[in-house]
């Protein structure tokens, strides 16, 4: 749950009237939007004068499962490249390959910038260059493993 804007009120020493307040929340794969509404809903429940709704709704998608082919190449590849295991987490609606998943085809996200703290979409986003360049490194070799090189 992520607060990205809160409007109201007219100046400094004045209690607003009314607030608006735009809210991003990522709904994970595990979780049905019916049971996230009601969460939301308990959030609220009881509060005066507090009411909520969608403006912009994107259904989650399926994951790829972990044992497709792909995923395991790719674990090894990044193991073999790192020398630790990768972390293989879903991140929902982080990115186009969710309109691929939901479209029936495996789609995998790869973020292989290592030793770093992740700022994607911060107010102060950036990577180090010497991590990034290593990145380009890491997706040549994953391209030569895909390709059969």
């Amino acid at each position: 749950v992520n607060v990205t804007g809160c409007t109201g009120g007219i100046q400094f020493n004045v209690v607003p009237g009314v607030m608006d307040l735009a809210v991003s929340i990522r709904c994970p794969p595990n979780i049905a939007v019916v049971e996230l509404r009601e969460i939301i809903d308990s959030w609220i429940d009881g509060l005066c004068d507090v009411s909520w709704k969608t403006t912009v709704f994107s259904p989650p998608t399926p994951i790829t499962a972990p044992d497709n082919p792909y995923i395991e190449l790719l674990l090894e590849t990044l193991k073999q490249e790192l020398g630790v295991p990768a972390l293989l987490t879903t991140f929902p609606g982080a990115s186009d390959s969710r309109y691929l998943r939901e479209a029936g085809m495996p789609a995998i996200n790869m973020t292989p910038i290592v030793g770093c703290t992740p700022l994607a979409h911060d107010h102060d986003e950036r990577v180090p260059v010497q991590p990034f360049l290593q990145s380009i490194d890491i997706y040549e070799r994953v391209i030569d493993v895909f390709m059969g090189c």
